[in-house]
C-alpha cells in the first residue's frame, strides 16, 4: 500500500515525523509523543491498544543491530519478560531489526512488536502494542504500517 495507490476504506495516509510517509487505521487519534520524532495512534474501541512510529538520528552511532541489542537487554528488567525474537532484517531494502516480545504490564499481559529500519541517516520505525488476548488483530495491524509507509 504504497502512497501512490488507493487504500482500503479501514487505512488512512498522514504524513509523520521525519518525512516518514505512515498508514494507520482510519479513525484511530494521533498525537505527538515525547519521544524524538514519535507520534501516537489509539484504538477508539480499546486505549490498551497503540501503535507508535515515527522518525529521527539515531541517538547511538552503533549500528542499528547493536544498538537494539543493547536496548533489549535494558527493556528485558520488565516483569515477566520474555524475548520472542530481536532479528536483522531489511525494508524496502534498508537495514532494519525486527524485535517482539510479551512482558506483564500492570493492566495485564502485553504483545510488542517493534520494526526499525535506517534511511538517509534517519531511523524510522513502526512500534505496536496490545493485549495478548487481541494480538493476532494488532500484528496484522503492525505488518500493514511496516508494508505501507515510506521510506
Amino acid at each position: 500500500m504504497r502512497s501512490t495507490e488507493t487504500l482500503p476504506p479501514e487505512w488512512e495516509r498522514i504524513s509523520a515525523p521525519a518525512g516518514l510517509d505512515m498508514i494507520i487505521p482510519r479513525g484511530w487519534p494521533t498525537k505527538t509523543v515525547p519521544e524524538p520524532g514519535s507520534m501516537q495512534a489509539t484504538d477508539p474501541g480499546d486505549p490498551k491498544r497503540i501503535l507508535k512510529f515515527g522518525g529521527a538520528e539515531p541517538a547511538d552511532p552503533a549500528d542499528i543491530q547493536t544498538f537494539h541489542q543493547r536496548y533489549e537487554r535494558q527493556v528485558a528488567q520488565r516483569s515477566g519478560y520474555v524475548l520472542l525474537g530481536l532479528r536483522p532484517t531489511s525494508v524496502r531494502g534498508h537495514e532494519a531489526v525486527d524485535w517482539e516480545f510479551e512482558w506483564n504490564a500492570p493492566e495485564g499481559r502485553r504483545h510488542v512488536r517493534s520494526v526499525y529500519w535506517r534511511a538517509g541517516g534517519i531511523e524510522y520505525y513502526v512500534y505496536a502494542h496490545g493485549p495478548l488476548a487481541t494480538w493476532s488483530e494488532t500484528a496484522a495491524i503492525a505488518a500493514a504500517m511496516v508494508s505501507g509507509s515510506t521510506p
